[in-house]
Parts: C-alpha cells; sequence; structure tokens
C-alpha cells in the first residue's frame, strides 16, 4: 500500500522485495485461511472479477505492458480480492494496523517539521528523480522543491506533496469519527492544518459536516460553520492578508473574471484544449489510454503532465473504464451500507475528484476495508437498538 502512494520510506525498497513479501504473504494466508476462502458467497465473486477488471483495464490500456507490469497487477488483484474475502476480524486487524502506521509516521515528520521551521540544521539531499517533482529529502519527511525558495512552506509529511498527506489525513479522521480524545488523531488533524493545502482544507470541512450530520449534532455543526467563517475572515484582516493561511487558503478561494476559483490549478491551458477535444470525439468511449503518456522519458510529450482531477481519470479511461470504478463503489457501498459508510463514500469520491487516484493500492484497499468497518458500527447499533426494544416491558392496557 504505502509503496504505491510513494512514501518517503517505501521508496528506496526494492521492487522485487515488495513482490517476494506479497508473494510469501498471500501464500501464507490462503495456507492459512484455505477453507474459508473456498466457500466464497456470490457477493464477494463478484467483487473479485470486478475488481480484475478495473485494474486490467487499467494495466493494458492506461498502462503499458510488461512481464513485471503482469506481475505487479496480478499482485495487486489478489491482494484485493483477499481483503475482501477474509472476515471482518481479521479485515479490521489490518485496517488497525494500517491506521496505527499513518499516524505514527505523521508523528515522526511533525516533529522533524518543527524542527525545520525553527531553523534547526537537518542533514538533507535533493531528489529530482521524478520528471514532476523536486523534493529535498530530510529523512524524517518530504519537503516539495528547495528550502531555499519555500515562500510558504507547506507539510507533505512522507508523502509526495502536502495534498496527499492531508488527504490521507482526512480519510482515517472521517473512520475514526474524529475522535480527538486520541493523540493519534490530533497528529492526524495537525497533518492536515499544517500541509496548507486547499483541497485538504476543504475535505476537512466535508468531512466534519458528515460527522456531525450523523451522529445529530446539529449544534455543533453551527459552531463549526461559525468558527470557520470567523477563521477566514481573520486570515483576511490579520496583518492585511499578508499571511500564510490567506496566502494559501482564503485567497484562493476568490473567483477570477472567468468565474473560476483562483486556487483551481488541477489541470493545464494545453491540457484543458486537449480534453474539450476529447469530449467531441469517438475516444471518449475509452478514453485515450497510454497515448496520453507520449513516447519520451522525460514526459515532456505526456499531455497529463502536472494534472489531476476527475478530468484527467476520464481523460484516460473514458466512459467504459470510469463506469467499471463508480458502479464498482457503489455496489461494495450497497452490500455494506449505513450513514457513515456513505460519507466516507462521498468523502472518497470528491477526494478523487481532485486527485484522480481511486485505483491506488493505498487508496482502494483502504475503501475495501473502511466501508465494512463503517457499516458494521451501523449494524451493531441498529442491533442494540432492536434488543433494547424487545426487552422492554409491555404497558399495561
Amino acid at each position: 500500500m504505502f509503496k504505491s502512494n510513494r512514501i518517503l520510506y517505501a521508496r528506496p525498497i526494492p521492487e522485487t522485495a515488495i513482490y517476494l513479501y506479497s508473494i510469501l504473504s498471500i501464500l501464507l494466508l490462503v495456507s492459512v485461511r484455505y477453507k474459508q476462502l473456498i466457500h466464497t458467497s456470490r457477493f464477494v465473486f463478484t467483487c473479485m472479477c470486478w475488481l480484475s477488471m478495473i485494474w486490467i483495464y487499467d494495466q493494458f490500456w492506461v498502462g503499458r505492458p510488461t512481464i513485471l507490469s503482469l506481475l505487479t497487477i496480478a499482485i495487486t488483484i489478489t491482494t484485493g480480492s483477499l481483503i475482501v474475502m477474509v472476515n471482518a476480524d481479521l479485515r479490521d486487524k489490518i485496517l488497525s494496523v494500517f491506521i496505527k502506521t499513518v499516524k505514527v509516521l505523521t508523528a515522526i515528520a511533525i516533529v522533524g517539521w518543527i524542527m525545520f521551521l525553527a531553523g534547526i540544521p537537518l542533514p538533507h539531499y535533493t531528489d529530482t528523480s521524478d520528471p514532476f517533482y523536486i523534493h529535498t529529502i530530510y529523512f524524517l519527511f518530504n519537503l516539495n522543491g528547495y528550502p531555499e525558495t519555500q515562500i510558504i512552506p507547506r507539510f507533505a509529511g512522507q508523502f509526495l506533496e502536502p495534498g496527499h498527506c492531508g488527504t490521507m489525513c482526512i480519510f482515517i479522521l472521517y473512520i475514526e469519527k474524529f475522535n480527538l480524545k486520541k493523540i493519534g488523531n490530533i497528529v492526524l488533524l495537525l497533518g492536515v492544518l499544517l500541509s496548507l493545502s486547499l483541497a485538504a482544507y476543504g475535505l476537512l470541512v466535508g468531512a466534519v459536516i458528515l460527522t456531525l450530520y450523523n451522529q445529530r449534532r446539529y449544534f455543533s455543526l453551527l459552531i463549526m460553520f461559525s468558527l470557520f467563517i470567523a477563521i477566514g475572515l481573520g486570515a483576511m484582516v490579520y496583518n492585511a492578508g499578508d499571511n500564510a493561511l490567506n496566502n494559501a487558503i482564503v485567497a484562493r478561494l476568490e473567483m477570477d473574471e472567468d468565474g473560476n476559483i483562483a486556487g483551481n490549478n488541477r489541470t493545464s491551458g494545453s491540457f484543458d484544449r486537449a480534453y474539450e477535444k476529447f469530449l467531441q470525439s469517438d475516444s471518449i468511449w475509452l478514453g485515450i489510454g497510454a497515448d496520453a503518456f507520449g513516447e519520451r522519458e522525460d514526459g515532456s510529450d505526456n499531455i497529463t503532465l502536472g494534472c489531476a482531477s476527475y478530468k484527467r481519470y476520464f481523460f484516460l479511461r473514458g466512459i467504459i473504464g470510469s463506469s467499471f470504478v463508480i458502479f464498482f463503489l457503489l455496489f461494495y457501498l450497497w452490500k455494506y451500507r449505513s450513514k457513515q459508510a456513505l460519507g466516507f463514500f462521498i468523502v472518497y469520491l470528491t477526494a478523487n475528484a481532485i486527485r484522480d487516484y481511486p485505483t491506488m493500492e493505498m487508496w482502494m484497499y483502504l475503501y475495501l476495508m473502511a466501508i465494512p468497518y463503517l457499516g458494521k458500527f451501523h449494524r451493531q447499533s441498529t442491533g442494540r437498538s432492536m434488543r433494547h426494544t424487545l426487552s422492554r416491558p409491555k404497558s399495561a392496557l
């Protein structure tokens, strides 16, 4: 999971080590849970077929198949299928380990970030191996760009960029119902706030609204709205607007002459022109696929370089490829339907409208674990309510 999102500590791990570990883990799980796995339900079998179809489509249409990539996709499909197949207790344990790991990584990064902001010299080196990113690696955290060019430093943790960090923190905070009595959740909230990511801040507001609404805490919802408005107005007024929060977040919400939000920089002008032509072409059904990436190794002819959002996802996969994913997410949600699960689906879909990573292992596996976990609490509370009603003594007539 962490390798797929290129988390700092996972990047140096050789691909062969990942494949070997994955294969051994899969074989071990299958051998231990063999009897359980062979008795799969129609729902599980349908999920396995659907996930296979989604990732195979991505591999053969959006990617360029090689022997190594075919091995990777086989491991990805098998792992995703096993997450769906295993019992709830094991799946919840895996989810718990993942959540705790993200909390620890974020806490380590925040300690390093505080030292960086305090001007304490830290060992570092520059990584320019990616055609789009320039990173300064501080070992405890990852910095986008060069330290001497930072106008407003933004926290990215061990992720590729601040928005990635903020989004993952929000996913987990929603799963944890924003329980700030847990120190780990306070760490995640700090990760979101320090990221100064407009997308993450927007997701945070939406996720908090959904959580409070599901808990029927309407007065808290009103207080939250008032608090966000007060913070926004304060950022605009403080130091005549010349502060990090206003420059990174509030000012980017202003509308330009064309009616677009100033902070909407998810796509380039050249991509927008290609996208408009794409909508009028026959390619809209299957998507442009791997042709959009060009042929040059430096990525200079990649029309999608530096772009994100639902537009890029739809541009690459078209109506058919995009429908595979949307309908699977809805199908999986329906099995474990609850208000909490629906809320996570909305947060997940919104995040992917901004960043378009629904089939990335780190995100998809989290969805496969979180939806049943959130649905389980709904069933438990419903069961308790029914038992309470049945045990209530009848009134005399």
